[in-house]
Parts: C-alpha cells; structure tokens; sequence
C-alpha cells in the first residue's frame, strides 16, 4: 500500500489491493457494530463496505495527503464508508416491523393452532424494537446476560431490561384472552336506576 500521483494532478491517491482491503475486515466489523448494526447483519455492511472500498481504489478515488500515512488513510475511508453504510442501514430497518417472508414455510406442517401462535410469535418479535429481538435472537443461542450484553456492546442491565421486555411479550402471546364484559349502562340507564 502507497500512495501514487493521481492522474488528473491534485492529491495522490492510495494504491491499495483487494486483500489489504480484507485485512481490515475486523476493523470494519467493529465499527459496523458501534454505529448501530445488529450483529446478525454486520456481515452484510462489511461485505458492501469492502465492495464499495474495492470499486473505489480501482477507480483511484481514495486521496490522502503525503503528511498523512496512506495506512490512516485508508482506515479514515473505511471508517466513513461503514458509517454511511451503517447509516442508510438504520433508516431503512427503523420502519420494518412486518415479517416479510411466508411464514407457513418457517412454521411447517403442524396442527393449525400451533402454526397459528407460531405465526403470532413471529408476527410479535418482527415489530419489536431491533435491540430487544436482537436478545432474544442471543438467549436463544444460549448467551447469558454478561455475555450477551458484552457480545452486543451494552451495559448489562440495559440488556436485562430488553430480555424482560421479551418475556412480557412471551406471557402476553401465553395468556388466554380477558373474558368479555358485560357493556357499561349509558347515560339512560344511569338516569332511570336513581
């Protein structure tokens, strides 16, 4: 990795290689992670970021400085492109909450009932907050809280809320539905009891 004059004059422009590029696939990876990607997703943003980083160095787009080492260079762009990425990756995730998918695929053969739970499952934990699915994805994997918490970045007692959260939401999906009431007497009925 170096730097070399840029065709059009102006700033040099780092000469880097794919594989230089994906040595840097942690460094991308954490940052992914501080700006907000779900660790499921993070190899998503990482492999769009070493695609972008790629077309970029082959189109000599990446321009430093020679004060700067083209090392950090690299590494600033990298850092700015994960940020975008991660960014975009935000916003179009923030509005999903329906599950998209079929959801008789996932459930499978079973009695009607049970699919029928299994789809309101579904249904809960895909209009959960991206944070609280993301504990339950990692109790469910067999993470405790501590590891949980270190794995996804947050202080643990943040991520024992989310699990709490997820455990109202199970009991509530568990519980027989409230037995219905007789309706409230109107203005009327009040009026000819008196």
């Amino acid at each position: 990795m170096k730097y070399r004059p840029h065709p059009d004059g102006g700033d040099p422009y780092v000469d880097v290689s794919a594989e230089e590029i994906n040595a840097r696939r942690a460094f991308i990876r954490e940052a992914a992670l501080r700006y907000g990607v779900r660790i499921g997703d993070a190899e998503d943003i990482v492999q769009d970021v070493m695609i972008a980083a790629c077309e970029s160095a082959r189109d000599c787009k990446i321009r430093g400085s020679a004060r700067v080492p083209p090392e950090k260079t690299l590494e600033v762009f990298l850092r700015a492109v994960t940020w975008f990425r991660a960014s975009n990756y935000r916003r179009r995730h923030r509005n999903r909450y329906e599950y998209t998918g079929d959801v008789d695929k996932l459930v499978g053969n079973i009695d009607p009932r049970e699919a029928a739970e299994a789809r309101d499952l579904l249904r809960a934990v895909a209009r959960m907050r991206p944070k609280a699915a993301n504990a339950l994805l990692l109790a469910l994997l067999g993470f405790t809280v501590a590891e949980a918490a270190k794995e996804s970045g947050r202080n643990p007692s943040t991520h024992h809320r989310h699990v709490q959260e997820l455990r109202r939401l199970l009991r509530k999906l568990g519980a027989e539905p409230a037995p219905k009431q007789a309706p409230r007497p109107g203005w009327k009925q009040r009026k000819r009891g008196r």
